[in-house]
């Protein structure tokens, strides 16, 4: 309608307007909510969210996209419901309830890195799980953006762990990219630390884990690069990461920081590393 286009202007001389159009609507209401909102009626909220409730797929959608395009967080519990991730496909659902439940979890797997909140980021989390590539993709995607975009130190310990348990098992070459790039926004340290510890606990070597660490600069090589330079903590680090990658290359280097180094803290906690590694010439 021309008189909710108005709303979208942004102008505020159009509220009076959309209000007296409101007083003929019937199922669109819900628009009319929408335009005085954006004209910073923000107690319109509550009358946006009935759009997603309608009985017609287009309107249900255009609903979600309107309260995403808001990212007021009082709107999340509405959308967490329909955030809910699908791991695998209802033999019974139809084809046009297919591609509305795709679409409404891509708009909401971009959309909620807009929303500063952790519930949001939850969203996220779960959309990881999606039965979708693109799905997946994009909530790795949002979770680095939603860190760039509102630094928490909680919400980012809880988006690195999901990122790397997914990332362990997914097989989609392009959502894998997504995660490695994800990871990128993120504490370096922190991430290097859980995916050292998802490498530890796979009794196979998992090649995404792997690949992931290198692209952080964690390998044997430049770890033993570390060893000799560096601050006491930066040395301790590289000592701590040799042994978590486990690779028997780095074996003599370590023994021979045992015997030469000065410093206590780097002769136990190569002892240390030295037992982790079990190889019989230490």
């Amino acid at each position: 309608a021309a008189v909710v286009a108005l709303g979208k202007i942004g102008d505020a001389r159009a509220a009076e307007q959309i209000r007296e159009g409101r007083k003929d609507a019937t199922e669109d209401d819900w628009e009319y909510a929408a335009a005085l909102y954006r004209l910073g009626s923000r107690e319109q909220l509550d009358q946006v969210t009935p759009g997603l409730a309608s009985v017609y797929a287009d309107t249900r959608l255009e609903a979600a996209r309107t309260l995403v395009e808001f990212a007021d967080s009082r709107a999340l519990p509405a959308l967490l419901r329909l955030a809910k991730p699908l791991k695998r496909e209802p033999q019974t659902l139809g084809a046009s309830s297919k591609a509305e439940g795709f679409s409404t979890r891509l708009l909401l797997a971009r959309g909620f890195a807009e929303f500063d909140s952790d519930q949001a980021r939850i969203g996220l989390i779960g959309l990881l799980e999606d039965a979708e590539p693109e799905v997946r993709a994009s909530a790795s995607t949002s979770l680095a953006k939603s860190n760039r975009a509102f630094p928490n130190s909680d919400s980012a310990a809880r988006s690195v762990t999901a990122l790397v348990a997914a990332l362990k098992k997914e097989v989609t070459p392009m959502v894998i990219d997504a995660m490695h790039a994800a990871l990128s926004a993120f504490d370096r340290a922190a991430v290097a630390d859980a995916l050292l510890e998802a490498r530890s606990s796979d009794v196979k070597s998992n090649p995404n884990i792997n690949s992931a660490l290198a692209g952080i600069d964690v390998t044997t090589d430049s770890q033993l690069a570390a060893l000799t330079a560096g601050s006491l903590a930066d040395r301790q680090r590289a000592i701590d990461r040799l042994a978590r990658l486990g690779d028997p290359k780095a074996v003599p280097p370590l023994i021979d920081a045992l015997a030469t180094a000065k410093e206590p803290q780097i002769r136990v906690k190569t002892a240390e590393a030295l037992g982790q590694l079990r190889d019989r010439r230490a």
